[in-house]
């Protein structure tokens, strides 16, 4: 007996390449079936219509990068080593799966993700992780005191503005540095040409 084959990977990256693509509403399951080099009755045997195939992408992307970032965020290092792997992962993850971060780019764009509760759910876990780095940050001294969620919203906004809206020649690394660079030392500059707390 053959082993059976697991095309839910093969769909997904199928499917993500075309909703990235075109939007929602013309994209069809025979056409992501073709891609993936599948029957279209395999599609619904994983995903039982095109709404869930589309909410899957997003899960694929959260989830993956979630564990990700988790492994960071709970590493004996200092927390501002912890907080750039973090943001190096979130350029990492997104430069990997960049038809992912589209289709999840178009969906927060059009606050498509607030009505879906495994994706809300996910955000924020990854918020937190953020969150609770800056604030081992903080106890240790490394970081001012900022609101550990506001600050984790703030890290994560300059990451995704950067990758959605930067120099595409940018590499990741430099992505990474800018990012830092900024939330880390301000753009004010002191008189010793760092930055400072005004």
């Amino acid at each position: 007996m053959r082993p059976a084959v697991d095309h839910g990977p093969a769909i997904l990256k199928a499917a993500a390449r075309l909703f990235a693509e075109k939007p929602f509403h013309l994209v069809r399951m025979d056409e992501v079936a073709a891609h993936a080099g599948v029957a279209k009755g395999t599609i619904y045997r994983f995903y039982p219509d095109k709404d869930k195939l589309h909410a899957a992408i997003m899960v694929e992307w959260l989830t993956g990068l979630k564990g990700e970032l988790r492994a960071l965020a709970l590493a004996r290092r200092p927390a501002v080593a912890r907080l750039r792997d973090m943001v190096a992962k979130m350029v990492e993850h997104h430069h990997a799966r960049r038809d992912f971060f589209e289709v999840m780019r178009r969906e927060e764009a059009s606050c498509g993700v607030l009505r879906r509760p495994e994706i809300r759910a996910r955000h924020r876990a990854i918020r937190r992780l953020l969150a609770r780095v800056i604030r081992e940050g903080q106890r240790a001294g490394e970081l001012r005191v900022i609101e550990p969620q506001r600050a984790a919203i703030m890290v994560l906004g300059m990451v995704l503005a950067l990758l959605r809206f930067g120099d595409r020649r940018l590499s990741g690394p430099q992505t990474t540095r800018m990012a830092l660079k900024v939330f880390l030392h301000g753009l004010a500059r002191g008189r010793n040409g760092r930055g400072t707390d005004r």
